[in-house]
């Protein structure tokens, strides 16, 4: 097998392991796994994970994103009267999810947007 077969194998364990709801040691006895070997791949995965991608090539590079400018009104008369605890806006970018409530200020929403774009 080999090694992206292994890896692939290995995330589907981990996983499973995961969202057993049993302790590692536990769901590694249950199943016939070495305790080392889990957490040697769990280590390796991550640091797949969060491996730098090489540079692309110039076919593949994503095109610029449009800048749409948010505007903000201050004035009373032109704020939504709603509750509160509403959602105004939901925003699902891969594995985060945004959510922005009525209400909220303009510098939670230029710091949360500054956040994401460091993503």
């Amino acid at each position: 097998m080999k090694y992206h077969e292994k890896a692939d194998v290995w995330k589907e364990i981990i996983m499973s392991c995961q969202n057993s709801g049993m302790t590692t040691r536990l769901y590694c006895e249950d199943n016939g796994f070495n305790i080392h070997t889990y957490y040697y791949w769990m280590k390796k995965l991550r640091g797949m994970a969060c491996a730098i991608p090489e540079k692309k090539l110039a076919s593949q590079v994503d095109p610029p994103q449009a800048i749409v400018p948010l505007i903000f009104h201050n004035e009373e008369r032109n704020l939504v009267k709603a509750d509160q605890s509403t959602t105004a806006v939901i925003l699902h970018l891969n594995s985060i999810t945004m959510e922005i409530r009525n209400g909220a200020s303009e510098s939670i929403i230029r710091n949360t947007i500054q956040a994401l774009k460091l993503c």
